[in-house]
């Protein structure tokens, strides 16, 4: 069994400004090097297993009393250039990072999360994973995390530390990024393969 630890990092702190919003026409948008791209709609296995990391990442948090905001849908302004906003499936985030930021109509966060994860998309290309990944981590975020459905695995990619690729049989250690935080990567997909089980038995 592989368990996969994370170390936390002491980036500098990122300059806001607000001058270069994504458009504003009810659709979802990242800015890529200054030019916006829309998010595609999640499909439903997405939706279920960010929920269940969202729901994880909660429980521990709440039940610890950790100074952390997490969830789906933040968007983070990576850099002082206003040239990338990213929008996380998941994130964790220290409280005071984002204090005084929680009405912006767009959505965006100041600073940057310490924990992001992405869902593995069938549109998604090797080449825009792993650039999405190595900028994360370029502009503070401690670890991110590469959730694939197909395959059941999730790829940890610490801040200046070696990349991990676990299976259902590991567990996921987030320590000292999110202290205590632990789970089995089959924890992960447990809900998906139980409603995917459920369905196989109706039909």
């Amino acid at each position: 069994m592989t368990t996969a630890t994370v170390t936390a990092t002491q980036p500098a702190h990122t300059g806001i400004d607000w001058c270069d919003l994504l458009p504003n026409d009810g659709k979802r948008y990242e800015l890529v090097d200054g030019e916006p791209k829309e998010l595609p709609p999640m499909r439903m296995s997405h939706t279920i297993v960010v929920g269940t990391i969202t729901l994880l990442f909660g429980q521990h948090i709440k039940s610890r009393g950790l100074p952390f905001v997490f969830g789906p849908g933040a968007a983070f302004r990576l850099g002082m250039s206003g040239a990338n906003f990213r929008i996380p499936a998941v994130s964790v985030t220290p409280r005071e990072r984002i204090s005084g930021n929680l009405d912006h109509e767009p959505g965006i966060a100041e600073g940057f999360p310490d924990i992001a994860v992405e869902v593995l998309s069938p549109t998604d290309t090797y080449e825009e994973v792993v650039a999405k990944a190595r900028l994360y981590l370029e502009r503070g975020v401690a670890v991110v995390l590469l959730v694939d459905l197909y395959n059941r695995e999730v790829v940890v990619r610490p801040a200046g530390g070696a990349i991990h690729t676990l299976t259902a049989e590991d567990m996921l250690a987030l320590d000292p990024v999110l202290p205590g935080f632990s789970c089995s990567v089959a924890e992960i997909f447990s809900d998906l393969d139980q409603l995917i089980m459920l369905e196989t038995e109706g039909n």
